[in-house]
């Protein structure tokens, strides 16, 4: 994992007791791939400093043409004071009030 947000979520993942991997077989869609339970889970992480961010849609779509592809569940994760998390991927904006924390 490159970037510091994806290392903030990759060590938030390892602390609830998975294993993150930097997803490059995904093409670029996801920054990490974990496996939870029996799920195969691919993350996009975001950072944002207003507590918003926006997905565009050609984003969205290789988000989940790549998890269709890949038999992977796609989540956001977004991080400002906290990291939420998004199962339901579509253009849009995104607010961390909105999110789960698992």
């Amino acid at each position: 994992m490159g970037h510091w947000a994806e290392r903030i979520v990759g060590n938030y993942l390892v602390s609830k007791g998975y294993i993150p991997y930097y997803s490059h077989d995904s093409r670029g869609a996801f920054d990490i791939y974990v496996k939870i339970g029996d799920t195969d889970v691919g993350i996009q992480v975001k950072y944002t400093a207003s507590g918003e961010v926006y997905l565009p849609k050609k984003e969205a779509e290789d988000m989940l043409k790549e998890a269709s592809r890949l038999g992977w569940a796609p989540i956001l994760a977004v991080i400002s004071k906290q990291i939420k998390f998004f199962s339901k991927i579509e253009p849009g904006k995104y607010s961390v009030e909105e999110g789960s924390q698992r």
